[in-house]
């Protein structure tokens, strides 16, 4: 493939930023020339003549966002600024998807391709109309993960954020009653299966209840949505976390939120930055991971991240464990008493927990690091 001039839109966050950074650099290494977009600081501002003039002096053959974050609007047209402008954009999905899926109000003529990071998503995405839809999982920087020899001072941790409840409480009751319901239900319905799909059970109730072929026809999906899979992400999030800082030495990194739970085996630390995440992983003996509602059947970045470093991860389940990796490559707990059974019995086995972060460690290097999927990502763009 010749060298391609790629411009990246920058993104908010702790870990996206990044992310697309480690993306920007593989592809940089494979031979493509490449620049972020040129947005004021503070807050990301948007300045129309910097941007006319970046576009026309870069001449970029493709924009990569963060999901629809380069959606530069004018409402007075109608339009994004990358079609405004004839510059084909490529979508990196890796939050909350469905948000394409709610929007009927714009036409996409230049965006060329969609990677999703959830393969159950893509058929969706396909059924709504988008052509050029593809899966891609997550990987890691095996320049930024890095193996280290440092003492295991933690038993178990686990590096996260929960919501804020009463914000959540507060935005679901400036929603409709009968939107208030929906969320109810699907919170409940989804606490109740073993292996839920939060997307199929609010759309599902949705079309039944008001007569809809496609959840795009029902115009709060969106904050139903959001506001479902936030509650539950803290809950089942506070639910774990308390229950194994009942019986043993737990450690969470992450918001002040979590002072809620009071158990005298919790130690509360701050959040930590993503290029201190491999001295965390490396100071614990079991690394938890507990996978957001909204992810269907794929991992996210922690499954990476720690089998770069070296280290033990006990994962609840997702059927992408399964495609990624091998039996002994990694240790999935199913419910609350197998992860229990599962801490216990891997918190006295030291060796069998170097074992397969051994195996994990080395299925890492060879198959997932962002080297990896910018092979993919090469082949996307050269069926464009």
């Amino acid at each position: 493939m010749r060298p391609l001039k790629l411009v990246f839109f920058p993104t908010l966050g702790g870990v996206l930023p990044s992310i697309l950074d480690d993306i920007k650099n593989a592809l940089e290494k494979s031979g493509h020339i490449t620049a972020y977009f040129p947005l004021l600081m503070p807050g990301h501002c948007f300045d129309y003549q910097i941007a006319i003039d970046f576009c026309e002096s870069f001449k970029p053959d493709y924009v990569f966002m963060i999901g629809t974050n380069g959606f530069i609007s004018f409402p007075e047209t109608g339009t994004y600024f990358f079609e405004e402008q004839q510059i084909p954009y490529i979508s990196l999905n890796f939050d909350f998807p469905y948000i394409f899926l709610c929007d009927n109000s714009h036409s996409y003529q230049y965006l060329k391709a969609i990677i999703i990071w959830d393969k159950y998503y893509v058929s969706l995405f396909k059924k709504a109309g988008f052509e050029n839809v593809y899966y891609m999982p997550l990987a890691t920087n095996p320049e930024r993960f890095i193996p280290r020899q440092l003492n295991k001072m933690m038993d178990l941790s686990f590096v996260g954020f929960v919501e804020n409840e009463k914000v959540l409480n507060s935005r679901l009751r400036e929603l409709s009653f009968q939107d208030q319901a929906c969320c109810d239900w699907a919170i409940k319905t989804y606490l109740k299966e073993q292996y839920p799909n939060l997307y199929e059970i609010v759309a599902g109730y949705l079309c039944e209840e008001f007569h809809i072929s496609k959840i795009s026809d029902y115009p709060n999906y969106r904050d139903i949505y959001y506001i479902a899979e936030s509650k539950l992400n803290t809950l089942l999030r506070k639910q774990i976390i308390h229950r194994m800082s009942s019986h043993f030495h737990v450690t969470v990194f992450g918001n002040k939120i979590w002072e809620n739970i009071n158990n005298d085996k919790l130690k509360l630390k701050p959040s930590v930055t993503y290029d201190t995440l491999p001295i965390v992983y490396s100071q614990s003996k079991i690394n938890l991971n507990i996978t957001a509602p909204q992810l269907v059947t794929t991992i996210n970045q922690r499954m990476f991240d720690i089998g770069a470093t070296r280290n033990f991860v006990l994962s609840d389940y997702r059927e992408g464990l399964f495609e990624y990796f091998d039996e002994g490559e990694f240790v999935v707990y199913h419910d609350k008493k197998d992860l229990f059974d599962k801490a216990t019995y891997y918190l006295k086995h030291d060796m069998s927990r170097d074992i397969i972060a051994e195996k994990l460690y080395q299925k890492v290097l060879s198959c997932h690091t962002w080297a990896h999927r910018v092979v993919e990502i090469e082949k996307i763009i050269s069926k464009l």
